[in-house]
């Protein structure tokens, strides 16, 4: 067996891809498995015991010199074929494009495969957009309904490949030169590093103002070094220079200034020497989860600590308490209120729990913002967990509900081995609930309408289905009628195209079903271009599908009733 990984996306994105790798070495431990990414990055993968080869293509500078003048298109023509031959000519067996954008979606195009995971286009002349694999697909329709989202990115594109319940952790190989380099940084106060500990702020983000305010980080280091005998460590880019001197200039004892003066193996190194991180949402933040640092991971505006959390055991989450977090990554706000919700006392009193003996995980969750730790549940799957109590909102029911429901249907899919039978898996999931239930504060008088609404929009859901279904059968019949069939199958495709517009259109900015009728709206698109009946019965499979989870969806409310007690 002979793989190829396509992951060409940013720091961070490359690390949440490593239990991917481990979670294929293990279903195929014979295989070669090879990873292609961007040069920049390239010191992710440099070491990992799950990949045998690494093939490196500079997509910043061929996109520059592509764009730069029209006399290098010929050029780029031809170093991207150069490019695509040589990998041709490693006749990989399967192709798992992780990377859902133009570029990577077309070059998965032109490397051919006789088995693709991912997104690729069809082969034929109109070239369809695909996505092969339910994981993969989960991942599409939740992208315009990011802010229920129920899973971390490093499970979905580790169930992708079938899953490892062992694999709870992201991959990154210290070296040991890397580790003397980290050693030179941190200077003399290496020799003491047995009498205080280390806390790293990375203080800045890739994206913009996503950032907890400077003053903040001020007030924070001066009372972690006066009171608690610890050294600050700033961390980031040299893109984040001008953040760190604000920084520096703020405390009353200079921090240990290490921005932009660190590559990612040294930064490796650097992280594993701390005790924690205190961190935005970056790829230091999956670095330092990588090498075992516990994280405070702080989230605002379009970050979304259920997609892209620190991977692993015991990391803290932050974020505000507001309906409109997170916000969409396309929205440009003016307001900023999400930056100022998590206060600086609460992160110092987390950060005397976790580095004491028995961290207990019990500080009150102050008005404004919401606290979790991670955890994984009884399945390996990544989970968010309250710390302490929170008040019960809709997007969390949402959230829980369909979490549930996707595990269920995913157990029936021979693409993921979750090693137990669908029995079992429902008992644990139903105690889950119940213990997940006695996190929140049923304080809201509008959860039993919650509930109500969603089953109610299910129900109208299943109408439309069923009926959608007899349309389909009564086609397959017709077929044995060669005189009725092109006529009445005409008829009963147009009724059933208007009836696809009602189950799409039932879903647009619908929190409780738009999931739902997302990836049935993609499931669609995905039949295309086979022969009729082939087509009729993938057809019909659809409607199966969205019949099947709308159940499971029914059946997982009743149970959160229960939970409830409402």
């Amino acid at each position: 067996m002979n793989i190829l990984v396509i992951q060409t996306s940013r720091f961070g994105d490359l690390l949440q891809t490593t239990p991917m790798l481990h979670a294929l070495r293990v279903r195929y431990p014979d295989a070669s498995i090879s990873v292609l990414s961007r040069y920049n990055v390239m010191e992710i993968y440099q070491d990992n015991p799950d990949l045998d080869h690494l093939e490196l293509f500079n997509i910043e500078e061929y996109t520059r010199r592509l764009m730069s003048a029209p006399q290098n298109i010929f050029d780029a023509y031809i170093e991207l074929r150069e490019a695509v031959d040589h990998l041709k000519a490693m006749n990989f067996d399967m192709v798992i494009n992780v990377t859902h954008d133009r570029f990577s979606t077309f070059l998965t195009h032109l490397i051919t495969s006789s088995r693709i995971k991912g997104m690729y286009l069809s082969p034929n002349k109109k070239l369809h957009i695909k996505i092969n694999g339910l994981w993969f697909q989960y991942l599409r329709c939740t992208s315009n309904f990011r802010m229920v989202a129920s899973f971390n990115l490093a499970d979905i594109y580790k169930n992708a490949v079938g899953g490892s319940i062992e694999t709870q952790r992201l991959f990154f190989h210290i070296s040991k030169d890397s580790i003397s380099k980290a050693d030179t940084l941190l200077g003399p106060t290496i020799k003491d590093a047995e009498s205080f500990r280390y806390i790293g702020f990375q203080l800045g983000t890739s994206t913009g103002n996503r950032r907890w305010p400077s003053e903040y980080f001020i007030e924070l280091g001066n009372r972690l070094q006066n009171e608690m005998n610890t050294k600050i460590v700033l961390l980031g880019s040299k893109d984040e220079k001008k953040i760190g001197e604000k920084v520096i200039e703020g405390m009353t004892e200079k921090p240990i200034d290490l921005i932009g003066e660190t590559n990612i193996s040294v930064l490796a190194s650097i992280l594993n020497r701390c005790a924690l991180l205190v961190t935005n949402d970056t790829g230091t933040m999956h670095l330092a989860a990588a090498v075992g640092t516990p994280c405070i991971a702080l989230f605002f505006e379009s970050a979304n600590p259920f997609q892209t959390g620190p991977y692993g055991e015991g990391h803290i989450i932050c974020s505000p308490d507001l309906d409109c977090f997170p916000c969409p990554t396309t929205f440009e706000c003016n307001d900023k209120r999400c930056l100022h919700r998590i206060p600086v006392e609460t992160v110092y009193r987390l950060i005397q729990d976790r580095l004491g003996k028995n961290p207990s995980f019990q500080i009150p969750q102050p008005i404004g913002m919401r606290m979790f730790k991670t955890r994984f549940d009884p399945l390996g799957v990544w989970d968010a967990w309250p710390v302490g109590r929170l008040n019960l909102k809709k997007k969390d029911i949402i959230r829980r509900l369909y979490r549930h429901m996707w595990l269920r249907f995913a157990c029936r899919s021979r693409e993921w081995n979750v090693g137990s039978t669908e029995p079992v898996l429902q008992d644990e999931l139903k105690n889950d609930l119940r213990q997940w239930s006695q996190n929140y504060f049923l304080k809201d008088p509008e959860i039993q309408k919650w509930l109500s609404d969603f089953q109610e929009g299910l129900e109208t859901l299943t109408g439309i289905v069923d009926r959608g279904l007899g349309l389909i059968k009564a086609m397959v019949l017709s077929i044995q009628n060669v005189s009725l069939a092109p006529a009445y199958i005409k008829k009963q495709s147009d009724i059933l195209g208007v009836l696809e517009k009602k189950i799409i259109q039932s879903g647009q900015d619908d929190l409780f079903v738009g999931q739902l009728t997302n990836l049935f709206q993609l499931e669609l698109e995905q039949i295309h271009d086979a022969p009729f009946l082939i087509m009729l019965n993938a057809w019909k499979q659809v409607y199966d599908n969205l019949g099947t989870r709308m159940r499971i969806l029914e059946e997982e409310i009743r149970l959160m009733r229960e939970a409830l007690g409402c």
